[in-house]
């Protein structure tokens, strides 16, 4: 919405400056940029009134949705790392996601996640990028947490998987030493289990 004001701004500097410097020869081209910038504003505008017209409920179910897509996205973004997602990374990430969470991950939502995830031009940075101003500190950490658990579900951590979670920390805002101490506090539990 922000970046449409500012292109409608713009344009209208434009073409006011154009049709009084240059007797309106170039303000069609500034018109376009005003066109160009009412269009995001717009839509902006109404994505935000419709947002703001939600009861509470539907507004809490809304950011819960937001940080359950972000969860499983970063799970298999991690589980996908070296390039292709296996049946027992699907499997691990349904486990880790129930044991986070207290509930079963919905019947073949991994594998939908990830078919949308498998675009050339999809990235996990940009994606949780969006989104992570509305998803809890709380889920952050859990975020780090499942990550850590997909990446060591293998036996293996590779440098691939280890570079995409300090990544996702990165972009979550998640400070490096909390990281770090969210990671050691798993590896604790997981040395105390029978």
């Amino acid at each position: 919405m922000m970046v449409g004001l500012a292109w409608f701004a713009t344009g209208g500097i434009l073409t006011a400056l154009s049709f009084g410097l240059l007797a309106g020869a170039y303000s069609f081209f500034t018109i376009g940029i005003i066109l160009v910038g009412i269009i995001p504003f717009a839509i902006g505008l109404w994505q935000f009134i419709a947002y703001e017209m939600k009861s509470s409920d539907n507004k809490a179910s809304y950011h819960a949705e937001i940080e359950l897509r972000a969860l499983v996205r970063a799970m298999v973004a991690i589980a996908a790392a070296d390039g292709k997602l296996e049946v027992a990374e699907v499997n691990s990430i349904s486990h880790i996601y129930e044991e986070l969470m207290g509930h079963p991950l919905k019947l073949g939502m991994v594998t939908k996640v990830s078919e949308t995830m498998g675009g050339k031009n999809y990235s996990i940075h940009d994606d949780l990028g969006l989104t992570q101003a509305e998803i809890s500190a709380a889920m952050k950490e859990n975020i780090i947490r499942a990550c850590y658990l997909v990446m060591v579900a293998d036996g293996e951590a590779s440098k691939e998987e280890k570079q995409r979670i300090n990544e996702i920390a990165t972009t979550l805002h998640v400070p490096t030493e909390r990281a770090i101490e969210l990671v050691e506090d798993i590896r604790k539990q997981e040395k105390t289990k029978p």
